[in-house]
């Protein structure tokens, strides 16, 4: 098994140059990097954090990168307007190795379809299993079946089931409504 591949699971979103990225709970922005490089150069990436240190973090990787296109946004996703974007704003939405840390599942739902724009995708990248202890706590794994199911009672529809041996499942879901 491996672990995370960042850019297989990009890959599968199907970004464009150009694209506005919305990518919730970034953490270290290993996803909004690669993001970044796809979708220049006139596409930006927004990275959603709670926590300052990473934000400052991956503000600093991505401009040695040369990424002018990934801006640090502190934000809560979990509830209404707690990530300071416009409405309908994003192409896409990355939630990776995010959605087992999520307390309030349906804010987080919510906040999404208010920044994505009609038909815009989500890519939902989570731990399958705690993977003895490489991955979250047993207790906090949240299901693929459960993670499908909320996506779906949202007015979403699933495409691009897993299709790799990672730690992780992988899915698109596509805004309906």
């Amino acid at each position: 098994m491996n672990f995370t591949e960042p850019k297989l699971h990009i890959d599968a979103l199907g970004l464009n140059p150009g694209d506005v990225v919305v990518d919730l709970g970034a953490g270290s922005g290993s996803y909004a990097i690669v993001a970044g490089e796809v979708v220049t150069p006139r596409g930006i990436i927004y990275a959603v954090d709670l926590n300052r240190d990473l934000l400052t973090r991956l503000k600093k990787d991505s401009q040695e990168k040369g990424l002018a296109n990934v801006d640090i946004v502190w934000g809560d996703i979990e509830i209404k307007n707690g990530v300071k974007l416009n409405d309908t704003i994003a192409d896409a939405v990355l939630l990776c190795n995010t959605l087992f840390m999520v307390e309030d599942k349906k804010g987080l739902l919510q906040e999404i379809k208010r920044l994505l724009k009609q038909k815009g995708k989500v890519l939902v990248v989570e731990w399958s299993d705690s993977h003895g202890g490489i991955g979250p706590h047993k207790d906090h794994v949240f299901s693929e079946t459960d993670a499908k199911q909320l996506f779906v009672d949202n007015g979403f529809t699933i495409s691009h089931i897993s299709d790799d041996t990672s730690y992780h499942y992988r899915f698109v879901a596509t805004n309906t409504l």
